[in-house]
């Protein structure tokens, strides 16, 4: 090489700068090699070399090409499922905050329509209320009249049937009509019919024909008054009826709008509880795609930097490939000129000739022991980087058998390992399809669960929330008949100890003022008494001068102090009858409105109580479905678990166990080229 000169050191340049350390050794010991042939040259070798070189380096410029395709294929596959999941996210937050901001915007309307509907319950509990107490006095003012009525016609027959009786005796039938006269319904044109008859006749006998006469006409009255009285009264209670009919019809309403109302309000009320667990829901799911969104933005942002980065990687590693590769055409070029090719023809043989050194004799044929032990040395090296028991079975049995039942195996091998490669891409399918459905089933069903669980949740604190108010309205009807029992005993013992104080006060009144009269009327006879005259036995023992007035000075206190004691008899008999009034009104008030508000907590109890049993059928409905869901969910759960052994809890991954069956398919193969063999076949046989 050195008497080649310049050309050849202008080689030596363009060989270095394309080729590494490892590719210059290899070609320093083929040069040495070469220098000791007798038939091939070095500056042959060379050539002969460069031109390897230049193949492969156009080779794995063109499979970096491939894997840079294939690599640029996954940037614009993965951008785009990026992009698209990205945009339905986005599509989907919108949608999601619409559906929130209309459900908020739900929640606030029945929320209204909720308390509306309230304020009309206590209304309609207002006015039926007052209804009741219209109707119980308007009916206790008709009893008061029908009594009237039904008295005054009961003394009219009375009279008519006495008048009837004694037509020929005077003082009963004047017995009857002065009877008559007493009744307050009777009409003052009548009273002086009764008048007129009584007066009938010569100091109070009548003449028999005209006292007939007259008892005929009066029984015509009292027979025209009972009619009357009858039409009255019956009219009367017609009125009652129709008002009756009226409070029943006013009353009916009110109920069927407080029902009405209740049903409204329970349904709004159910409505916003789905609306509200709709509306968490969705701020549950819009958190989430959130979620989704930042991490696809993120792995967008990411994949965009590293497909530019490997890009840019590709243009310069390209660059420089085609640099090596245009060195090594530019050296052969140079190579195969004539002033190089045709020196080397020239003078190199001679060296070759005085070397001693054959180039023959470094290079040896290889034998089958040869190619065996490379093929083992190929298959444990691949068996060591690969970790795979395969290949390391295959280097131990082709160390141990013969060649061509190495060669055999190791295609019995590669055919194994691409139908277990079928075989499990077929069982792969199969797991990706069962895994899918069974994800569909265990999400579907664990919704349901959710939802069905939530429902029995509600339901049972709906039902402790009727129990407790049953409970709640029960006492207070307790404690209202308790009250209500208590306030008559209360009563009752109030009013007999007011009737005994104001009977004693009045009996106390009566005895002062009888004790008062008399000493007035003692000390005022008195006080009216003259002096005494002295007789004229001046030698009688001494008496008195004066005449006996008693004691005026203490009689003006004692009088005093029994004008107090009388007044406050009579405070006390006032008082207490006041009193008595007083306490025996509120007594009648509490009463009635604890019997009002009895009767409404009754009703309420009713109405819960029937709640409480819809409400307790739809609970038992929910557990029973909820029951069939888990034992469904369940039945997934283990399937799963099963599946979970077969095809996920694997040492390795799918992807990585084809690689590794593909990495040694191909030192299987290479193996095999090694020792001989025919790939190509192999090839046939996987298609």
């Amino acid at each position: 090489l050195a008497q080649e000169g310049c050309s050849l050191a202008t080689v030596s340049r363009l060989v270095l700068s394309c080729v590494n350390r490892a590719t210059m050794q290899l070609l320093c010991f083929t040069l040495f090699a070469s220098a000791s042939s007798t038939t091939v040259t070095p500056l042959q070798k060379v050539v002969e070399m460069l031109g390897g070189m230049l193949a492969k380096s156009k080779e794995e410029k063109h499979e970096e090409v491939v894997r840079f395709n294939t690599f640029k294929q996954w940037c614009d596959d993965t951008n785009g499922e990026k992009r698209a999941a990205i945009d339905d996210e986005n599509k989907l937050i919108a949608k999601l905050t619409s559906r929130i901001e209309k459900d908020t915007a739900t929640i606030a309307h029945l929320e209204g329509e909720i308390a509306r509907l309230n304020d009309d319950l206590a209304s309609f509990a207002g006015d039926l209320k007052a209804a009741k107490g219209i109707r119980r006095k308007d009916h206790e003012d008709f009893k008061a009249q029908h009594k009237d009525y039904s008295e005054s016609i009961d003394a009219l027959e009375r009279g008519m049937a006495a008048l009837k009786a004694n037509a020929h005796n005077l003082k009963q039938g004047e017995d009857a009509l002065l009877q008559l006269q007493q009744v307050k319904s009777i009409p003052q044109s009548a009273l002086r019919v009764f008048e007129i008859y009584l007066q009938t006749g010569d100091d109070g006998v009548p003449e028999a024909n005209a006292y007939e006469s007259q008892t005929g006409g009066v029984q015509e009255v009292i027979q025209n008054l009972r009619r009357k009285f009858e039409d009255e009264r019956l009219a009367l209670e017609k009125a009652e009826a129709e008002e009756k009919y009226k409070f029943e019809m006013t009353s009916q309403g009110l109920h069927d709008n407080i029902e009405q109302s209740e049903e409204e309000l329970n349904t709004k009320t159910e409505d916003m509880q789905k609306t509200k667990q709709r509306k968490a829901s969705d701020e549950k799911e819009l958190t989430k795609t959130q979620q989704a969104l930042a991490e696809d933005s993120s792995y967008l942002q990411d994949t965009e930097t590293l497909c530019l980065q490997k890009a840019q990687a590709y243009e310069n590693r390209q660059v420089t490939r085609q640099g090596e590769i245009e060195a090594i055409e530019k050296a052969l070029e140079i190579l195969n000129s004539d002033d190089v090719k045709g020196s080397a023809e020239k003078h190199l043989p001679k060296l070759i000739q005085k070397s001693g050194v054959s180039f023959a004799q470094l290079r040896s044929v290889k034998s089958n022991d040869e190619a065996v032990a490379k093929a083992v040395e190929l298959l444990q090296a691949a068996a060591k980087r690969t970790g795979s028991t395969t290949l390391l079975f295959a280097a131990e049995k082709a160390m141990n058998d013969p060649f061509k039942k190495v060669k055999h195996m190791i295609a019995e091998l590669i055919t194994r390992l691409m139908n277990e490669a079928n075989e499990e891409a077929t069982h792969k399918g199969f797991c990706d399809t069962e895994l899918g459905m069974n994800k569909n089933v265990r999400d579907e069903k664990t919704s349901s669960v959710d939802k069905l669980t939530a429902e029995v949740e509600e339901r049972n604190a709906k039902d402790n929330q009727l129990k407790n108010r049953l409970a709640k309205l029960t006492e207070d009807v307790s404690e209202l008949n308790k009250a209500m029992a208590s306030a008559t005993a209360q009563r009752n013992t109030e009013h007999e100890k007011n009737t005994e104080t104001i009977a004693d006060a009045k009996a106390g009144q009566k005895a002062v003022a009888q004790a008062l009269e008399v000493l007035k009327a003692y000390y005022a006879k008195a006080a009216a008494q003259t002096d005494l005259m002295q007789g004229p036995a001046d030698d009688a023992p001494a008496t008195f001068d004066e005449a006996e007035q008693g004691q005026q000075g203490a009689a003006t206190g004692v009088i005093g102090m029994l004008e107090v004691v009388l007044s406050d008899f009579t405070r006390l008999d006032s008082e207490t009858s006041e009193d008595e009034s007083t306490a025996q009104s509120e007594y009648d008030n509490f009463m009635n409105e604890s019997k009002e508000d009895k009767a409404v907590k009754e009703m309420d109890i009713d109405t819960y109580t029937g709640e409480q049993e819809r409400n307790a059928r739809k609970l038992h409905d929910a557990e029973n479905e909820l029951a069939d869901e888990q034992a469904e969910l369940d039945t997934a759960l283990g399937y799963y678990e099963e599946l979970k052994v077969e095809c996920v809890k694997q040492p390795i991954s799918y992807e990585e166990r084809v690689a590794q069956r593909k990495e040694e398919v191909e030192s299987l193969r290479q193996a095999l080229q090694v020792l001989g063999g025919d790939s190509n076949i192999l090839d046939s046989q996987g298609a």
